[in-house]
């Protein structure tokens, strides 16, 4: 007998994968993860002095000789093809500014850049699976709330934003022709 949580969480993944497959196949079951990367030559002493360190502590760190701070989890842990899939299942933390995007030319670095943007927090609310998969912590639905609100809580400030630069400039012109 199964519990409520563990069936929560294959439900989760299942919807996860559901939603993110724009096209309708007759096959019923999800594809493949990819494979997870390793790399055949072992990592210098050096470089796992630094994979030790957490990712904020490793950006502090950093901080000071490069210009700009990388994301957390900018080392190559997360395949493309997973970031695309949770691109377009969960969507962006702020509301979208321009939506003009060719994802057949789009560089692997821009997706990359653009993830990093998307999930600003993603070793906190994601884990991954033995699959390969990444779910969210707090489980489907509430990642789904958590952006929704992160979203209309950025379309509130820029409402207010836009409202108080059309009244600056509305000021300045009236004032511009009384002179």
């Amino acid at each position: 007998m199964t519990t409520r949580n563990s069936l929560t969480k294959e439900n989760e993944a299942a919807l996860s994968l559901c939603i993110m497959s724009h096209k309708h196949s007759s096959s019923s079951s999800p594809p493949s993860p990819a494979p997870p990367r390793v790399s055949p030559v072992p990592p210098a002493p050096a470089a796992q002095a630094v994979a030790e360190i957490s990712p904020p502590a490793q950006n502090a760190r950093v901080s000071g000789s490069v210009k700009g701070t990388k994301a957390p989890m900018q080392n190559g842990t997360v395949a493309i093809d997973e970031m695309i899939r949770l691109m377009r299942v969960y969507g962006p933390i702020k509301s979208i500014r321009v939506r003009t995007t060719d994802p057949k030319g789009t560089k692997l670095m821009s997706i990359k850049r653009k993830f990093y943007r998307w999930f600003p927090d993603f070793s906190e609310r994601f884990v991954q699976t033995p699959e390969g998969w990444y779910t969210p912590r707090a489980g489907h639905e509430a990642e789904m709330k958590y952006r929704a609100a992160m979203r209309e809580e950025d379309e509130m400030e820029l409402i207010s934003l836009r409202a108080a630069k059309r009244r600056e400039n509305f000021l300045k012109k009236r004032a511009a022709k009384s002179i």
